[in-house]
Parts: structure tokens; sequence; C-alpha cells
């Protein structure tokens, strides 16, 4: 037990811990969130912490930038009380930086001493129903238990879905499908026959789509990731190596069917210079967000995917490709940094129920033309663990069309092929 002079001191190093925190939460969105899951306005003890810290939060899922004049601004626009707070005050919080590594540390501190207070606020209340002969003790458990599940949800975002809750969803989920007109359950893939083996792109799901290099799997990512916005699902193409007029220029010409080659040189009449100009506004109605910013780590690319999702509900996150995401533990070899990276990948898809396609390089001993397997997937073995489905799209010297291979399909069939034509000029596949 603390004695006064230590609760003091206690209460005094929280004081500074909260602004610490808020300052550190002004340094740049990265910091936001490295604890964003962690963060929510009940652990911060001060009122005016509260009220900050869901400022905060709010220009961070709008997109905005956090800094003493946003910050200001928000608060202004959130009427009162959060408008009594003085430009004075959101300046010296700005200043309270100090330590900012142990961000994560911090919070966690913060998320004990308010569950530490709540918990006694609980235990006293148990305790008040154990000395209440007339309370209805089953009654009161429950209400115990609801607060508890409350807490969790408020300190720790904690967000369990029972299993009475997830059967419910899957009734709901089946009643849609029969009454709609849709075919499958998850999200268009653009490919008839692929739809049919694994009934779309699902929540949770970790796609890998292997090539060899020039293969065509950064276009048929371009065709997946265009028929996935075309239904009104929300999709984010990460291009490492492609710039967004790449890739937009791609997807116009997919799906006007105007040579690529034509709009390098102007070489359009006025025709198609019409269709393509109504592909480029198909395109910008459709929720589709092509990223070409720098990747810096694999945080870095986490960081990019959860805020889109936040800001966009993101149903499809493309990645071209995994092996160029660098991984900041040096201490490792390269096959399990990419494992690594795919592990994260999946875990994302799981988390918040979207698909992820991830492309990726083939060894040596796949040369584009003979029959690929999952082993010359390059750094392979966390690859082929993580996927829930593996694509190998190749070009067989004895068919006179590509082939898309399903090599892996967890819980449906595997080892299909389905003939593709691929007419380069437009980047466009068509299914045979």
């Amino acid at each position: 037990m603390l004695n006064q002079k230590q609760k003091l001191l206690m209460s005094k190093a929280i004081t500074e811990l909260e602004k610490n925190i808020l300052g550190a939460l002004m340094g740049g969105a990265n910091y936001i969130e490295e604890v964003f899951d962690d963060i929510t306005p009940e652990i911060f003890p001060s009122f005016n912490g509260k009220l900050i810290s869901e400022a905060i939060i709010k220009l961070y899922n709008a997109d905005k930038a956090v800094d003493v004049l946003t910050l200001f601004k928000q608060l202004q626009s959130m009427g009162k009380p959060y408008s009594a707070i003085t430009p004075v005050e959101v300046s010296n919080i700005s200043q309270d930086i100090f330590g900012i590594g142990n961000l994560q540390v911090w919070v966690k501190i913060l998320q004990q001493d308010y569950a530490r207070l709540q918990y006694q606020v609980l235990g006293e209340k148990m305790l008040n129903i154990g000395r209440n002969q007339e309370i209805d003790i089953v009654e009161e458990r429950e209400n115990i238990e609801t607060l508890l599940v409350d807490l969790d949800s408020k300190i720790f975002n904690v967000k369990e879905e029972s299993m009475l809750n997830t059967l419910e969803q899957m009734k709901l989920d089946n009643d849609e499908l029969l009454l709609s007109d849709k075919s499958i359950r998850g999200v268009n893939t653009g490919i008839q026959k692929l739809n049919d083996l694994t009934s779309g792109w699902k929540e949770g799901q970790l796609i890998i789509l292997g090539a060899a290099s020039g293969g065509g799997k950064s276009a048929l990512s371009t065709s997946f990731a265009i028929s996935s916005a075309l239904v009104n699902a929300p999709t984010h193409f990460i291009t490492i190596e492609m710039t967004r007029k790449e890739v937009l220029l791609r997807a116009a010409s997919n799906m006007s069917g105007v040579k690529h080659e034509f709009l390098d040189r102007n070489g359009v009449d006025n025709e198609q210079r019409e269709m393509y100009f109504n592909a480029l506004d198909r395109i910008n109605e459709a929720p589709l967000f092509v990223d070409d910013s720098t990747i810096k780590n694999l945080t870095d690319l986490k960081f990019k995917i959860k805020k889109r999702i936040r800001t966009h509900g993101t149903r499809l996150v493309v990645v071209d490709y995994i092996q160029i995401v660098n991984n900041t533990n040096n201490k490792t070899n390269r096959e399990q940094q990419v494992n690594e990276i795919s592990r994260v990948l999946k875990e994302v898809a799981r988390e918040f129920k979207i698909s992820v396609i991830g492309l990726t390089q083939m060894n040596r001993e796949h040369d584009g033309k003979n029959e690929p397997f999952n082993h010359m997937i390059r750094e392979s073995s966390g690859l082929e663990h993580n996927a829930d489905i593996i694509l190998f799209l190749y070009d067989p010297e004895e068919e006179p069309h590509n082939v898309l291979k399903v090599s892996k399909n967890r819980g449906g069939e595997k080892d299909k092929f389905i003939a593709l034509h691929w007419e380069k000029q437009t980047f466009k596949f068509i299914e045979q």
C-alpha cells in the first residue's frame, strides 16, 4: 500500500506522463499509429487530457495533420467544453515531449492506472452486493460481467465477438447472398472461373500471386483491383515499383481497350480518346486508391494499410510486391524477414476482415514457361504457410494462352488451371 506522500508523487508522475503522451501524439501520424489501438480518451486522468486526446483521434481518423493550429481548430469546432481549451494550453502540450521511444510503455502505464481505479470502483460495488442480503445476486452478477466487458472495451479496446453473434452474422450473410443476384460470397475477382473456385476474395484471406519477372503479375493484380473497385468495394493498391500515373494508365487502358502505346504518343482518334476519358471518369468515381509513396519498412506498410482501412473502409489491399518491402529486423535472414511480412499481412486481413493480395517473385527453378509449384516461390516457406490462396501466372510453351494456376485454395479445390489470353497492349487478361 502507498502512503500519502507516495500517492502524491505518483499523481504528479501520472500528470507529467499524460502531458508527454499528448505531446508525442502531436509529433506525427506515425506516433499515433504506434499506439492507436491502445489509446482511448478514458485513460487520460485530467478532464482536458480526455478532450484533447479525443480531438487528436478525430483529426487522425480524418487523415489530417496533428499540430498546434489544426488541433486548436478541431477543439473549437467541437464546441463546449472542448472550445474552452486555449491556444496556450495546446502550444504547451506540443513542447512536452521527452523520450518518444517510450511512448508504448507510457500508454500502458496510463491504461493500468485507469484500470486500477475502475477495478477499485467495481470492487466496492461487489463488496456492497456481498453485504446486502436483499440484492438478487444472479441479476447483479450479470450486471458486473457487463461492466467488466465494457471496461475492457474502454481501456484496452477489447471487442470480443461472441459465438452467437458470429453464427447470426453467418445466417445474415447467407440470406443476403440468396436474396441478391450475387453468385459469390466475397469480392469479385473479375474472372468467373476463379470466382467459381474461390467464391471471390473473402474476408480474412491472404492471397499470394506469383509469376516470373515480366510475367504479367502486376497487370493481373491491376485487373483484380479494378474489378473490386467497380463493384464498389474500396480497394487500396500499394505499388512499390510503379508510379500512381503508370497504374492509372494501365487501368484506363484495360477498361477502355485503347492501346497504351497510342496513349503514350498521342496516337488516338476522337472515338478512342472519348473511350479513354470515360474510363478515367469511371476510375475516378470508383473507390480505388493507388498509393505509390515510399514504403520505408514493414511498420510503415502496416501503418498505411490500417490508416486507409479506418478512413475509407478498405475491403481489398494489393501489395506489389512482397519481397521489395524492407524489414527492420536485420538480425534475421531474408527468408525469415519475408515470412514476417506475410504473417503481418495475414494478421491485418484477419483483424480488419479484409482480403490482402500479395505479389511475389519466383526463384530460378521457374522460368515463366514451366508449371510452377509452391516451393518455387522466392523465400517461400512462410508465404506458403500463411497464404489461404496461392495463384501462379505463367505462359506454357505448349499452350496458345497464359495459364492461371490455383495451387492452394484453403477450403476449396486446388491444382486447377484457368486459361487466360493476355492483351499485352491493353494490360488486359481475357478468360478463355
